[in-house]
């Protein structure tokens, strides 16, 4: 069972570190995108002509006002990982650089920040919200520990819920281990990245997927 346990965890730590090399590609795309743009700016601004017409006397030569243009740009600022090894940390990071999504009810009280997360495998749903809906919870048929996603140290995973939500025309229905997470209330894992088939941009962080006939795009919060 250990051996088993050891080469499913340095499949995972493979995976993960493809997963940042593709992200540290898509960074440097970025940074090269903001570099061209910064050298059209530069010419756009040495590039203007000069009026040629005579001056009367006493008339003084005023120049053309320049233009500040102030181009459109986006910094990303993200935490470097050193833990190369370690698979939780690396979980830790990326939960870090996820962005959070609006999980929008009918209710105003039941508006939920939610997080799509390629780094879980799992589904999750906090603790926090089955309390406060009361939400019907079931015994989770294979029990696991926990170290990542909180500061509390090791828990005990024992509990599932089944949890319906919608994300403007998407309405979906998930079940979800029930873990005390507090960077959001609702995280879809793997599960359900791998079931919709979905379809990630790293350089917008859009995710795509399809799901009954019907394309849904879900944007950055």
């Amino acid at each position: 069972q250990k051996e088993k346990e050891k080469i499913e965890r340095k499949g995972q730590l493979a995976f993960l570190e493809e997963e940042l090399r593709i992200l540290r590609q898509e960074g440097e795309k970025l940074k090269e995108e903001m570099r061209k743009q910064k050298r059209r700016s530069r010419i756009s601004h040495s590039q203007y002509s000069s009026p040629n017409e005579s001056l009367n006397v006493g008339d003084h030569y005023q120049p053309p006002p320049r233009r500040t243009i102030k181009p459109r740009e986006s910094k990303v600022h993200l935490p470097q990982f050193f833990g190369k090894d370690d698979v939780e940390a690396y979980l830790d990071w990326e939960m870090k650089v996820e962005q959070i999504f609006a999980c929008h009810k009918v209710s105003e009280e039941r508006k939920v920040p939610l997080i799509v997360d390629s780094g879980s495998w799992c589904n999750c749903c906090s603790t926090r919200l089955v309390n406060k809906l009361s939400l019907i919870t079931m015994p989770h048929p294979q029990p696991y520990h926990l170290q990542w996603l909180n500061k509390d140290g090791d828990i005990v995973v024992n509990q599932q819920v089944k949890v319906k939500f919608s994300i403007g025309k998407y309405e979906d229905q998930v079940l979800c281990d029930i873990v005390p997470i507090e960077a959001c209330h609702i995280l879809l894992g793997r599960s359900w990245q791998f079931e919709k088939k979905t379809i990630h941009n790293g350089l917008t962080n859009e995710i795509t997927f399809t799901y009954k006939e019907k394309k849904f795009v879900l944007y950055p919060f």
